[in-house]
């Protein structure tokens, strides 16, 4: 009996490791699925990434992307542009085994701007900046804020690539500004990566 219960709980916990995986092989059933799922979507738009500690309800500062979601991207915005989207769109780039990760600068008191330095990832509620995982590559993103006294100020927000196997729920995603945002009271904003609820 008790070999049962013990091959049973074994059996859920690989379950849950395996719920847990984003696609990465992106197979051609794959690849249609995502395509489907696109066309039919009436909402679709990258992960958020929310901070959530000091701030209620929780404040996205960051997004994502994976294989299948860009495929699934692709599919919804030639949709909304009354367009087709098939198998021989989907470029190689959409189907990388990479991670996607884009966070914006920050508007803050006043006509400041935090701008993003940083993205790694390091495990969750690890203090060690040595087991900081960088991103294989970065670029700027540049944003534009306007308010209604002809206030124009440019920010620099981010995008880094890490590779698919980084993204797991045992680490978590730091965006390090410039200076302190409001929304988190702090330069260094993390968040626990969370896989299950859909991500694939």
């Amino acid at each position: 009996m008790r070999t049962q219960v013990w091959s049973l709980l074994i059996a859920i916990s690989c379950s849950a490791v395996a719920f847990a995986q984003i696609v990465g092989d992106m197979s051609s059933d794959r690849i249609r699925e995502a395509i489907a799922l696109g066309t039919k979507a009436r909402d679709l738009e990258p992960y958020r990434i929310n901070e959530g500690a000091n701030w209620s309800p929780p404040f996205k500062f960051a997004v994502y992307t994976t294989p299948f979601l860009r495929v699934a991207l692709a599919a919804y915005n030639a949709k909304k542009q009354y367009k087709q989207f098939t198998e021989a769109d989907v470029q190689p780039s959409m189907l990388a085994p990479e991670v996607e990760v884009y966070a914006s600068s920050q508007p803050i008191e006043g006509t400041q701007i935090a701008n993003v330095e940083t993205i790694v990832l390091l495990p969750y509620k690890g203090k060690d900046r040595s087991t900081a995982i960088l991103p294989t590559r970065t670029s700027a993103l540049p944003d534009e804020y306007r308010n209604l006294y002809g206030f124009v100020g440019r920010g620099g927000g981010m995008l880094a690539v890490f590779p698919l196997d980084a993204w797991q729920e045992n680490n978590e995603l730091h965006v390090v500004f410039d200076k302190p945002v409001a929304f988190s009271g702090s330069a260094d904003v993390k968040s626990r990566i969370y896989l299950r609820g859909g991500a694939r």
